[in-house]
């Protein structure tokens, strides 16, 4: 599908990118130690006087907003009655790996009562289609609220020699399953979790569709242009973006502390 790409690879090139001349005065871009407001106000900057013009695809944003909404409810209320081990499974699980959307959809069989009142989608090869990529993002973005509010990164972790050894030993092996649109978005998230990791921590744990996630996800892909190729003008669409980038931050945490899981035993 034509448009699929921005919605699972989260930017794509929105036309040729022109080399604009660089403003006189330079804008002053929010950084990690920027207030709220500050990060906020920045939204108001005018598109063009930005080193990346991002902009929302306001096509697919209405639709994947109440999905997200939808399927953070089944998860917050999923979570306290499953067991431990199927959640790991579902959540540590190789992505799009058979076992891994069995243990998914055994959450979602077994917590009929927490999911969303909507008919199954149907059967594909698209992960999306099967809602794994959206009941995947709220499980980690859930399991992060339960078991490591606290959970912070910045650039002494990301840039340790061994734990990023660790996080790319690990996840070369543990993404060998996702399609290339999926894998392509995860590693750009990864890359922009690595760049801002004091940015990424603010927007995994603000409130999901608030202004201020808003705010945080421009600053993230402005401070981590280089991971998108340098381009000029990207389109996005907010909630996968989170969906995405609140993964990477998941495994950059594991990465960090040197353990499996966030989830305790038991």
């Amino acid at each position: 599908m034509a448009g699929l790409f921005v919605t699972i690879a989260l930017l794509a090139v929105a036309g040729s990118a022109l080399t604009q001349e660089l403003p006189k005065d330079p804008i002053v871009l929010p950084d990690a130690d920027s207030s709220d407001d500050i990060v906020v106000r920045a939204l108001r900057i005018p598109r063009e006087k930005l080193p990346v013009q991002v902009e929302w695809a306001r096509s697919t944003q209405f639709d994947s907003t109440i999905i997200q909404e939808n399927s953070a409810m089944f998860a917050r209320c999923a979570i306290k009655g499953s067991d431990r081990a199927t959640l790991r499974n579902a959540v540590e699980g190789a992505p799009n790996y058979a076992s891994t959307r069995y243990a998914i959809g055994w959450l979602m069989a077994r917590q009929r009562g927490c999911y969303r009142p909507s008919p199954p989608a149907p059967v594909s090869d698209d992960p999306t289609a099967n809602g794994t990529i959206t009941d995947r993002g709220v499980l980690i973005e859930q399991v992060l609220a339960d078991f490591a509010p606290d959970a912070t990164l910045d650039t002494a972790q990301t840039y340790d020699p061994v734990i990023s050894r660790r996080m790319m030993d690990t996840e070369q092996h543990r993404n060998r399953y996702r399609l290339a649109n999926d894998y392509d978005a995860f590693r750009v998230s990864a890359c922009l979790v690595q760049r801002q990791p004091r940015i990424a921590t603010r927007f995994v744990h603000a409130p999901s569709g608030s202004d201020l996630s808003k705010g945080l996800a421009q600053a993230l892909l402005i401070g981590g242009r280089d991971c998108l190729g340098q381009v000029k003008r990207i389109t996005i669409d907010p909630t996968f973006l989170r969906f995405y980038v609140t993964e990477a931050f998941y495994r950059w945490v594991v990465a960090a502390r040197g353990v499996d899981t966030l989830i305790p035993s038991g």
